[in-house]
Formats: structure tokens, sequence, C-alpha cells
């Protein structure tokens, strides 16, 4: 089960690095423990996850949404991002090419509205 307290609790503001340090631990303790699940589908999950509690019922440390990891829903939206990047959450077996999709993504997020992200 994943350590939430170490980003949910306390008023210390979080770090980039101390959240992206939890994060890959997290994702790769979730993929141990479930075999099926790729990095990508782990870290898709997670960060879903992350996004609705974070962003719309307000838990975390001070600044953990300006770390948060964007979330792609499925449809036409994210087949057109992934086209672009020749990656499918599936086929995302470390968690460095999943930082590379991510990393991408945030550029891309910053030319196009947030409308295939959550708010």
């Amino acid at each position: 089960m994943p350590n939430y307290s170490k980003i949910f609790e306390g008023e210390e503001s979080i770090t980039q690095q101390e959240f992206e340090d939890w994060h890959e631990q997290t994702v790769l303790e979730l993929v141990q423990k479930q075999p099926h699940f790729s990095v990508g589908w782990a870290a898709q999950t997670l960060d879903y996850f992350l996004q609705t509690a974070v962003k719309l019922a307000g838990f975390g440390r001070p600044d953990l949404q300006k770390w948060l990891h964007p979330v792609m829903f499925c449809g036409q939206e994210e087949e057109d991002v992934r086209d672009s990047y020749q990656t499918k959450l599936s086929d995302i077996t470390s968690y460095s090419e999943y930082k590379t999709l991510i990393n991408s993504l945030n550029i891309k997020a910053k030319q196009y509205s947030d409308e295939f992200f959550l708010p």
C-alpha cells in the first residue's frame, strides 16, 4: 500500500524532488505487488488518484499540486498524444520511459489548453 502520509500529511511544503522520489518508489511498489500492471498503467492509476485527491478533495502538503503529473483521458486526445510519442501505457515497462512521456506531455500541455487533462 502506498505511503500517502509522506505527501498528504504535514505543514511543510513538499519539494519537486521529494514528490518525484515518492512517486517513483510508489509506482514500482505497485508494479511489484500487482505484476499485471505495467509501469505505465500503475503510474496512470496513481496519477488519476492524486489529481482527484489533491485538486478536487484538497488533500496534500503545501505545493503538492504543483508537482502532480498530468493524466490523459481515453479517446481521440490520447491517440493524438500517443501517436506523437509512439507509446501506449501498456508498453511502458520502466520508470525512465514513463518519465520521458510525462516530460513530453508537460511540454504538450503548455502548448494546448488543458482540455485533455484534469483541471
